[in-house]
C-alpha cells in the first residue's frame, strides 16, 4: 500500500473511526471503507469493531517516521509512469521488449534521464536498500568457503556492504 493517504501514520497511536480517517485524508468515506476492507484482508489494519480501525505491525512498518520504516519502498508503486508500463505487460511478454518501451517508446533509463522528478522517486527506494543490505550483511554469518555473487546491483554501493566484509569471496 502506498501510504500517500497517511493511514499508517493516522493509526499510529490510537484507533480511529472510518469517518475520522475520511475527514483526515480527505477521502470519500465509502471508497475509503473499501480500501480499509482490503487492507484488513492483507492484515495491514485491524477492524476492532464496526468501522473502527487500528494499526498492525505491518502498517507500523509503513509509517513515514518510524525507525524501521519501509515506507520508502512503496514510493514508486502506483505512479502513472509505472502503471502505464505494467499495462503493457502482455505486449512485453509477446515481444520481449520492456513495458516502458511499449508505453513510452524509450527504455527506463532514458525516461528517467528525461524526467528528473520521476528519477528521484525511483532512486530513493534503491538507495534505501543500503540499510537493508547492511542489516543482512551483519545478520548473516557467511561460511569461510562461501562465494557471494552479486547478480542484480546496478550501482556498486548497493552491494558494497557485503563486499567489504567478504571482499575475498565476492565477484
Amino acid at each position: 500500500m502506498r501510504s500517500d493517504l497517511g493511514l499508517p501514520d493516522l493509526l499510529a497511536d490510537c484507533r480511529k473511526r472510518l469517518s475520522e480517517l475520511a475527514l483526515a485524508t480527505p477521502s470519500n468515506g465509502a471508497a475509503l471503507y473499501r480500501l480499509l476492507r482490503c487492507l484488513k484482508h492483507l492484515r495491514i489494519v485491524t477492524e476492532i469493531s464496526s468501522k473502527f480501525y487500528v494499526a498492525t505491525s505491518l502498517s507500523e512498518r509503513l509509517q513515514r517516521d518510524g525507525s524501521d520504516s519501509l515506507d520508502w519502498l512503496s514510493m514508486p508503486y502506483g505512479e502513472q509512469w509505472q502503471l502505464r508500463a505494467w499495462e503493457r505487460l502482455e505486449d512485453s511478454i509477446r515481444t520481449s521488449t520492456s513495458g516502458m518501451s511499449h508505453a513510452f517508446e524509450t527504455d527506463l533509463w532514458t525516461y528517467l534521464d528525461q524526467h528528473p522528478d520521476v528519477a528521484n522517486l525511483y532512486n530513493k527506494p534503491l538507495s534505501g536498500l543500503r540499510a537493508l543490505n547492511d542489516q543482512i550483511a551483519n545478520a548473516y554469518d557467511f561460511p569461510e568457503d562461501a562465494l557471494v555473487v552479486d547478480v542484480g546491483a546496478w550501482r556498486p554501493e548497493q552491494h558494497e556492504c557485503i563486499n567489504y566484509t567478504n571482499a575475498d569471496r565476492c565477484w
